[in-house]
């Protein structure tokens, strides 16, 4: 899912107003037409339309769930003849790194925007000596999250690569 080009970028900015509600506030149906939206406004658009009706959201809700980030589930909707290769198991181990990703895919936008707010101040607080030292180690932070970020995102590459591989035991069917 998230190999789908910008569809994540514009569904996880479209999606955020919704998920920093309290999760008792967050509707299925509201979430379902930023979807559709997201998908409209991205490449997505010119994918398979069986591939694009599949996608699917659900809310997991919980007695602990303080917001839409915490119950929110992007799914791909796996039926046959596919299940006949891919277990429940499998499928809802695909879903934990997929849900996994999505969080990495938050942060990697939190980031992204701490990086604007430090470049717009930086240049202001490194005229202050005593804050230079502390807004270098701040970028350095910052930096070092990234990297991890990245390196979580490699993860997905390993899901595509395992993709080629199924798809060419398939073909030898």
């Amino acid at each position: 899912l998230l190999d789908l080009g910008d569809l994540i970028q514009y569904l996880i900015v479209l999606l955020e107003p919704e998920l920093n509600r309290p999760a008792n506030r967050v509707y299925r149906h509201n979430l379902l037409n930023i979807l559709s939206t997201a998908i409209l406004s991205s490449n997505a658009q010119y994918e398979h339309p069986d591939i694009i009706k599949r996608l699917d959201i659900t809310l997991n809700k919980t007695a602990n769930d303080k917001d839409g980030w915490s119950i929110f589930s992007l799914n791909y909707d796996c039926s046959s003849p596919i299940t006949t290769i891919l277990t429940d198991r499998s499928i809802s181990d695909y879903r934990k790194i997929s849900n996994f990703l999505w969080r990495v895919k938050r942060v990697e936008l939190a980031l992204d925007r701490l990086w604007q707010i430090h470049n717009s101040f930086s240049r202001t607080l490194n005229t202050l000596p005593s804050l230079r030292s502390l807004v270098h180690l701040s970028n350095l932070l910052r930096l070092e999250m990234h990297h991890f970020i990245s390196a979580a995102e490699n993860l997905n590459s390993v899901i595509s690569v395992h993709e080629r591989y199924l798809n060419d035991m398939l073909e030898k069917l």
